[in-house]
């Protein structure tokens, strides 16, 4: 079935062949040429697409074919001629829900597109039952959908998802523009829309030279220096996560019941993985954003299940992840949480490695004069209990494991509970 815009399908096998996919067999099992890629070329199978990006991703990773997403995105002309004629941000996104994702995929993606009294946009992708799954075709979809506003010189957008084998969920939080800009719009927008947009869409080159230079391009950033047969990942994990993101990793992943969790944190370059436990995230998983006091933190996902619908998982993070937003709000503010160490970030202090827990407190107790019930307080905290949980095992209320805490606080020179596990682990404290 032949359904997919050429351009689009020339970005994944250009992609692919940069990762050293044999990409002149996967073109002759397709019955495709080189020569078939361009605009005026006929419409191409959705299976060479989803191949050609799933071979990529088994080399990239799915944080490289994100970002991907986020670069090709800038390299859609379409978005440029739009901005310019001063469409707004959620008609870029309304384009997309409503034309681009049928005009680009034909049958095999079905898109819908709503939009939230709080501002939020919502487009609901599902894939046609007849069409091989892509799991990472969502990531790729995810990052343009992050990059989008880069067309009106804002910052990449705020994005929660959940994305199973045959949908994905994407859920934008709206961003305001100031009244100038609205009054300039209006006074154009109108005039301009059922003019130039179907022709805009008919003349559009988004997949040439500009776009494949740019895949190629972000190839070559992820992959500089890499060993042969090395998997590479877009942004590269820190070699030793500290102590306080491996405590808040078990607690999620304890309390969620999830075996796969990952922790993202905003930065002056993008989106870092701060640590990750379990598998990586390749298939089924939900995002959610991590935001405390107005400031966006950065998200976390985990795996969920991989079918359409209510998810568990998902309804159990959204009850905690305020939580969660609070305690690594706390991790960023204790200036402790570290970077890998090839991105020049200077770590805050030796961290030691995990050892053992009961060999820690032992040390800890002597140095700190900790009472025993103290002392049992402390293992628990370092094994990422809350502190409801650490009363029920100790039989005690939360009161007595509060005072516990502020007596713990004071021994370890710190006033709160992430900069105490941290302060658990490294070594000289």
């Amino acid at each position: 079935m032949s359904d997919c815009r050429p351009t689009n399908v020339g970005v994944a096998v250009q992609v692919a062949a940069r990762a050293g996919v044999d990409v002149a067999a996967l073109l002759r099992r397709y019955g495709v040429g080189p020569n078939d890629f361009s605009e005026a070329g006929p419409r191409l199978p959705w299976a060479l697409f989803a191949d050609a990006l799933t071979s990529a991703e088994q080399v990239l990773g799915l944080g490289a074919l994100e970002m991907l997403g986020v670069e090709t995105i800038r390299e859609f002309r379409l978005f440029r001629q739009l901005a310019s004629l001063y469409f707004d941000l959620s008609e870029l996104y309304y384009l997309v829900g409503n034309t681009l994702i049928t005009l680009i995929y034909g049958e095999a993606v079905q898109a819908d597109y709503a939009s939230g009294s709080d501002g939020s946009i919502v487009i609901t992708l599902t894939l046609n039952a007849k069409y091989a799954t892509c799991t990472t075709f969502w990531s790729l979809t995810l990052g343009q959908l992050r990059g989008l506003p880069r067309h009106l010189n804002a910052t990449d957008a705020a994005i929660e998802a959940e994305i199973g084998e045959r949908f994905a969920v994407f859920t934008i939080r709206g961003q305001r523009l100031s009244p100038d800009e609205q009054d300039a719009r209006g006074a154009i927008r109108d005039r301009v829309r059922q003019l130039l947009l179907r022709e805009l869409l008919a003349v559009d080159d988004t997949g040439s030279s500009e776009t494949l230079a740019t895949a190629s391009a972000l190839f070559q950033s992820h992959s500089a220096g890499a060993p042969s047969g090395t998997r590479v990942i877009a942004l590269a994990p820190p070699s030793q996560e500290l102590a306080t993101v491996r405590v808040l990793l078990a607690r999620i992943s304890r309390e969620l019941g999830a075996t796969q969790v990952s922790l993202w944190r905003a930065g002056e370059q993008g989106f870092e993985l701060s640590g990750s436990l379990g598998a990586p995230l390749m298939g089924a998983r939900v995002r959610r954003l991590l935001d405390w006091e107005g400031q966006s933190l950065g998200w976390v996902e985990v795996a969920r299940e991989p079918e359409q619908g209510s998810s568990a998982v998902a309804l159990r993070l959204d009850k905690r992840c305020l939580s969660y937003a609070q305690e690594f709000a706390q991790i960023c503010a204790s200036g402790v949480e570290q970077s890998c160490p090839d991105s020049g970030t200077q770590l805050t202090g030796s961290v030691a490695p995990a050892g053992s827990v009961a060999q820690r407190v032992r040390e800890l107790t002597t140095r700190w004069e900790l009472t025993a019930r103290q002392a049992s307080v402390l293992a628990l905290i370092a094994e990422g209990l809350s502190n409801k949980e650490i009363a029920t095992r100790l039989q005690c209320s939360v009161g007595t494991i509060e005072n516990h805490l502020t007596r713990l606080f004071r021994r370890a020179s710190v006033d709160n509970r992430a900069a105490l596990a941290a302060s658990f682990w490294r070594t000289g404290t």
